[in-house]
Parts: structure tokens; C-alpha cells; sequence
């Protein structure tokens, strides 16, 4: 454990990375490469890394050893498309003799070229790993309860980017809200350019709300108050999913809100009015659910939940180019296995590949699965590293059923793991994890889950209200 018990230093300490939560999210809400936020977020990242190097006192690597064993795994692959190699080895990796050709016809001589096509490109998704080793490397200066604590941040910042969505979708097209130029407008992103990232973002608040809502309190209304609220939330975020038009961001807020029952069974007495603070909740409800109320009623005149319709849609959906482009997406993945085009190449190399009739103002720069592209551009490396990172999670879901359901250990980690899961789902249809903030929440999933069961626990004489009631002592 942490040998340093000085409580503004842990304030210290917890501020400094409550603050890399926030600005992944206020930065990082964009895939693209070329954003100016990124100039912004990883020089911040990076010092935030070094900073925790050389914070003082001993490091809680409990927890933390196997993500970081991953990432390192996953910055070796990437490391290794970009070494250099002679001319004889590279000509002979597959997908890469259009290139020799090319070379040829010009008259160039052959130099030493690594693996990936796109080595720049690469070199990007090298560095963008700075976040989550930032974050891993700051968490070493927390306890397992102190990490649990992240959990109402990041929650703030998923209704915060709701509330700004609401905003956004109020505005004007020239509406100033919008965080990138490539942002779609009338459509509620909130701190996102993308509205499937946007709503799988605000999906996995619906996890965050039910572990939020069962913490242990100190007094009992305060729980009942804090499920009121926890449920309002709810409500409000899934009209702004509903809003966005994603299908499947859609699809994952139901199924989100549908298993969040697996974190801790529900305590339907939480919900009871009990004493003279009845009145308050009542009111807390009312106003709650007038909101939600006034915002469907404004997407229902206005024509905005066109997630809802397109869901109906079938010739749409298999109008899609996700699904048009699918086969061309697995023949440049045979073509280039087993090592991959390089991270980051996607772009460049479906161009390549592209069929006249798809040629269009718009470009695809993702495979829109990228469970496939990660097969394309980082070959069976990267893929026996996605198998590791999934036998981790099988392993933790074995630790939580051995450990017991019931427990506030068990509850976090549940949660951690609805998180991955979802965003697992998203990136079939989609590459969420390409943006810095959705790293973010899976980083500090993975740390979730990953915690020492038994250490995520609170101080002893706080009790845990959130379940059932305190019985009343009987007066003498």
C-alpha cells in the first residue's frame, strides 16, 4: 500500500488525475489526428506521466500489473511495424509488391522500409497511447478506494456532455458549442465530433448511475435521494441517446440499462418516502421528470429522434457502406496477414482499393469494425493481443463469481465490466476507441476491474445504507 497518509497529499494526488479525466474528455472527443486538441492533450498527458514518475512515496501497483502488461504488449506490436528492414525482407511481406513496383517504375533505389505503409500514421497510434499509460501511472498513486472514486467524476462529465448536447441540438448550425469543425450539426454531441460515440458515451453512464446510486452512505436518505437522482439521470440521458439518431448507440443504452440489475440487485425501499424528507425527493422526482418530459416532447414535434425511425429503416441499413465495403475490407486483410499494413493505415490503404462506384465527396477512413481492422492493420500480433486482454476479462468474471455478488468489490468490478462489454459491442459497428476519452473510460475500466477485490472497501463505521435501511434503536 501507499506509505504516504497525508491528506493533502492525497488531494493533491487525486486532483491531479481527476483533472487528465476531465481533459480527455474536453480534448479528446475527436479520432482524427490532425485535430489542434490533441497538441493540447497528450504534452498535458505526458507530463501528468511524468509528474507521477516523480511524485514522492510508494507506488500501489496492485491491480495494475497485468493492463499494464497489455499496453506494453500492444506498444511493442505497434513499435515493431516500425522498424526498418532491407529491401530483400520488406519486398517479401505480403501486400506490400504494389509498392516495390511502384518503386521500380521510377527508377528509385530500394531503401529500408518498415513494415507498416503509412509509417507517420503509425507513429501517431504509437504515441496516442500515452493516455492510458498516463492514467495507469497515476492510479499507482491511489488505493483501490481512492480509484473508485474516479467513478462520480467521470460521471459528471457523461451528463455534463448530455447537457451540452441538449444545447447543441437547441442551437443554430453556427452554434459555437460544437467542439470540432467536423461535427455534424442539429445533432446533440456534446464533447464528441461523432453522435455513435456521443451516445455509447452517455450508454455507459447507465452502469456508472446504478453503482453510484448503491455506495455505501452514511445516512439512509441520503441514499434514497441519491437513487432518485441516479434514476432521473437515466431517463435524461437516454432521451439525449434517443436524440443523437445513432441506431446502435440506441440498441447499447437499452441493453445497458437492461443488465445494470447484474451490479447489485434492486433495493426497491431505497425508493420509499421515509420522514420529513419526502417532500424534497417528490419534488426532486417532479422536476426530473418535467424535464424529461419537455425534452421528448421537443424531439417528438421537431422531428429528432430519427435514431428511432432509422432503426425500422432495413433498406437503409443495407444501403450502409459498412456493409458494402465489408468484403473489401477482408480481402485487404488476407492480403496483408500476418502483419498488418501498419496502425493507422486504413485510410490510406482502402483508398487503394476502392472501387469507382464508391468514390464519393466522403471518404471511409474506418473499417466501422474495429475488431477487423485491428486484424488488418496490426495483423496476428495485434489480434493475439486483443485474445490475451479478452482471457483477463474472462479470468476477472471468475474472481467476481468466486468472490460474491453481494459485495461492494464485486459491484465495482461488475461495473467495469459493463463498460468494456459495451464498448466492445460499439466497435463492431464502429471505432469508439479511437478517440482519447473513450480510452479513457475503458482505461479506468480495465482498473476497475482488474483491482484486488477484497481492497476495494470503505472506512470501517461507515454503513452501507445502500441496500437496506439501518433498523432504528429502541429508546430506554
Amino acid at each position: 500500500m501507499i506509505g504516504d497518509t497525508d491528506a493533502p497529499s492525497r488531494r493533491l494526488r487525486f486532483a491531479g488525475i481527476s483533472a487528465l479525466v476531465v481533459l480527455c474528455v474536453l480534448f479528446g472527443g475527436s479520432s482524427r489526428a490532425d485535430n489542434m486538441s490533441m497538441l493540447v492533450l497528450r504534452p498535458l498527458a505526458v507530463l501528468v506521466t511524468i509528474g507521477a514518475l516523480l511524485f514522492p512515496g510508494r507506488r500501489n501497483w496492485q491491480g495494475l500489473s497485468v493492463p499494464l502488461i497489455l499496453l506494453g504488449a500492444l506498444a511493442a506490436v505497434i513499435a515493431f511495424q516500425l522498424i526498418p528492414l532491407p529491401p530483400a525482407l520488406w519486398s517479401a511481406l505480403p501486400g506490400h509488391a504494389r509498392f516495390l513496383e511502384a518503386a521500380m517504375a521510377t527508377g528509385q533505389a530500394q531503401p529500408w522500409r518498415p513494415i507498416s505503409v503509412a509509417p507517420d500514421m503509425t507513429l501517431n497510434s504509437l504515441v496516442a497511447l500515452v493516455i492510458p499509460l498516463s492514467l495507469l501511472a497515476s492510479t499507482a498513486l491511489l488505493t483501490p478506494r481512492e480509484r473508485v472514486d474516479l467513478l462520480p467524476v467521470l460521471l459528471v462529465l457523461m451528463i455534463a456532455s448530455a447537457v451540452l448536447g441538449i444545447a447543441q441540438w437547441a442551437g443554430s448550425e453556427n452554434s459555437p458549442l460544437y467542439p470540432y469543425r467536423q461535427s455534424g450539426r442539429y445533432q446533440p454531441l456534446g464533447f464528441f465530433a461523432n453522435r455513435n460515440h456521443q451516445a455509447v458515451f452517455l450508454a455507459m453512464a447507465l452502469p456508472l448511475l446504478r453503482i453510484w446510486a448503491v455506495l455505501p452512505s452514511g445516512l439512509v436518505h441520503q441514499a434514497r435521494t441519491r437513487a432518485w437522482l441516479a434514476g432521473a439521470a437515466a431517463l435524461l440521458l437516454s432521451v439525449v441517446v434517443l436524440a443523437t439518431g445513432s441506431r446502435s448507440g440506441a440498441v447499447l443504452a437499452a441493453l445497458g440499462g437492461a443488465t445494470t440489475l447484474i451490479i447489485t440487485p434492486p433495493a426497491w425501499r431505497e425508493l420509499l418516502p421515509v420522514g420529513g424528507a419526502s417532500r424534497t425527493r417528490i419534488l426532486i422526482a417532479a422536476a426530473a421528470a418535467a424535464l424529461v418530459a419537455a425534452v421528448i416532447a421537443s424531439i417528438a414535434v421537431l422531428g429528432r429522434a430519427v435514431s428511432l425511425t432509422r432503426l425500422y429503416q432495413v433498406g437503409q441499413v443495407e444501403a450502409d457502406l459498412r456493409i458494402q465495403f465489408l468484403p473489401i475490407v477482408l480481402r485487404i486483410t488476407r492480403d496483408y496477414l500476418p502483419f498488418g499494413s501498419g496502425f493507422g493505415t486504413f485510410d490510406p490503404v482502402f483508398r487503394m482499393y476502392e472501387p469507382l462506384w464508391a468514390l464519393k465527396p466522403t471518404y471511409f477512413n474506418h473499417a466501422h469494425n474495429d475488431i477487423l481492422e485491428l486484424a488488418l492493420t496490426g495483423g496476428i500480433p495485434a489480434v493475439l493481443v486483443l485474445i490475451a486482454a479478452l482471457i483477463f476479462v474472462v479470468l476477472r468474471v471468475r474472481a467476481i463469481v468466486t468472490w460474491g455478488r453481494r459485495r461492494l468489490g464485486s459491484a465495482v468490478a461488475l461495473t467495469a465490466l459493463l463498460l468494456i462489454l459495451i464498448a466492445v459491442a460499439a466497435s463492431l459497428t464502429d471505432y469508439p476507441l479511437r478517440t482519447p476519452a473513450m480510452t479513457m473510460v475503458v482505461t479506468l475500466a480495465c482498473i476497475w476491474l482488474a483491482a484486488p477485490l477484497a481492497e476495494v472497501r470503505f472506512p470501517t463505521g461507515v454503513r452501507q445504507t445502500s441496500n437496506k435501511t439501518q433498523p432504528r434503536k429502541r429508546r430506554k
